[in-house]
């Protein structure tokens, strides 16, 4: 893959998990009531799975459905928390996720 498509792919990823947090927050605040949610990671990646009409999982070298991609997002929140927390995290999740 070259840096450009690397880029591109890493925006994509990124413009999608920012489309699930807006997601994410109605359903904390409408099927939570307003509550933390502590299972995020299954919710993210039921979410990006279900919208990923273009195909970038696969192109990411995720292929391992919600399961494999909850688990990444796990790492990747604690990677993000432990080496970039001033980044946007959703730019930081996708480079994560295009560099597996």
């Amino acid at each position: 893959m070259s840096a450009q498509d690397k880029d591109q792919l890493v925006s994509e990823l990124s413009a999608l998990l920012s489309r699930a947090t807006e997601a994410h927050h109605r359903y904390e605040v409408e099927d939570l009531g307003g509550e933390y949610d502590v299972e995020w990671p299954a919710w993210y990646a039921t979410y990006v799975v279900e919208n990923d009409t273009s195909g970038l999982l696969p192109a990411s070298n995720i292929s391992g459905g919600v399961t494999e991609l909850a688990d990444l997002l796990k790492q990747a929140d604690k990677s993000h928390l432990a080496n970039a927390p001033e980044r946007k995290w959703q730019d930081y999740y996708a480079e994560f996720l295009v560099g597996r």
